[in-house]
């Protein structure tokens, strides 16, 4: 039976590593983006925050008082839409939904620069009337 170091704990496979305080007891932000209320079209976008260079996504969750089967919900940045969340659904009401971040995203390094946050919505549209809240979490450097 053999014994692994996380990648987290390690520099090269079998030697531990100075733990980066942003993966390993990390000082975590929170941030809240409400929808306004107006309905979301497909291709829609709505601005969620801006993440500060070094920030690690550590979680990202929406909440509706709608059932939204039929809408598909990413987030990203302006180059890459779906960076973080690759079109998921809220199937579910008044009940958070974990969209992400998507594996590889989770695992990548901090952010080398300051980035803006954004929803964009695809397939179906969002109500006006729907209540649609997102939370990010973040870690960064102590």
């Amino acid at each position: 039976m053999a014994n692994h170091l996380a990648t987290e704990f390690e520099t090269s496979p079998g030697i531990p590593a100075r733990l980066d305080n942003r993966l390993v007891n990390a000082v975590t932000r929170r941030s809240r983006a409400t929808k306004p209320p107006v309905a979301l079209e497909p291709g829609d976008r709505l601005f969620l925050g801006r993440l500060p260079r070094g920030a690690a996504i550590v979680a990202l969750s929406a909440n509706s008082d709608t059932a939204l089967p039929k809408v598909h919900l990413s987030i990203g940045t302006d180059t890459e839409p779906d960076r973080f969340a690759a079109a998921r659904e809220v199937k579910v009401t008044d009940t958070p939904v974990a969209l992400g971040p998507r594996g590889a995203a989770h695992a990548a390094t901090p952010l080398g620069a300051e980035e803006e946050l954004w929803l964009t919505v695809t397939g179906a549209a969002v109500p006006a009337e729907a209540v649609l809240v997102i939370d990010t979490e973040f870690a960064l450097s102590a």
